[in-house]
């Protein structure tokens, strides 16, 4: 017994707590910390096919691009991001979409991502399908914008992961996850930060 127990100690001292910096990363309250278009799953009244534990879902518009994001508090200056999702079988997005070209005015904020709290001024950029990642400082203009690319085709589980760094050691961001115009949905099942070993 001792054995197994100093196995685990050792174990928890070599492996570095890698706590999440988001609140309800993981959906298992549902929406709760989170803004935007995501909307709880639903369970139904079918015992026989549950839902996954935990997940929120997004529907893409044709006309706009959705969101979801969250404020935060943390004094990393690097982390990493983990993004974990499925992908519905009719899922497609805009290959290049952007504010050019769609008949809104130069130098509006593209349309879906002209209410976020906090983020006064976001110009929706995709090339090749990809979503939008950003990570904006309160008080300051620094941002982190990643565009992470999911894949299309693949409808089980999908794990998208990065590095954000070079943010400020401010308390008070948000970070927000937007996706361009299409159609079909996705289910969000993780969204994570996390401190970058040392």
């Amino acid at each position: 017994m001792r054995t197994l127990l100093f196995a685990v100690l050792v174990l928890a001292l070599i492996l570095p707590l890698r706590a999440d910096i988001l609140a309800n990363g993981n959906f298992a309250d549902g929406r709760a910390h989170w803004k935007g278009d995501a909307k709880d799953i639903d369970t139904g009244d079918d015992l026989s096919n549950p839902s996954p534990q935990g997940g929120v879902t997004i529907t893409l518009q044709k006309d706009k691009w959705t969101k979801i994001y969250q404020t935060f508090d943390t004094q990393e200056k690097n982390v990493q991001y983990s993004i974990t999702f499925t992908l519905s079988s009719d899922y497609q997005v805009q290959e290049n979409s952007s504010n050019e070209g769609s008949g809104s005015m130069q130098g509006s904020v593209t349309p879906g991502l002209d209410d976020v709290e906090g983020m006064p001024y976001i110009y929706g950029y995709s090339l090749g399908g990809s979503w939008m990642l950003v990570v904006r400082e309160f008080g300051s203009y620094g941002s982190s914008y990643l565009h992470p690319r999911p894949d299309p085709k693949k409808t089980d589980s999908q794990t998208l992961t990065g590095e954000i760094s070079g943010l400020t050691a401010s308390a008070e961001k948000i970070i927000l996850l937007a996706f361009p115009p299409g159609v079909g949905t996705i289910t969000l099942t993780n969204i994570s930060l996390t401190a970058e070993d040392q």
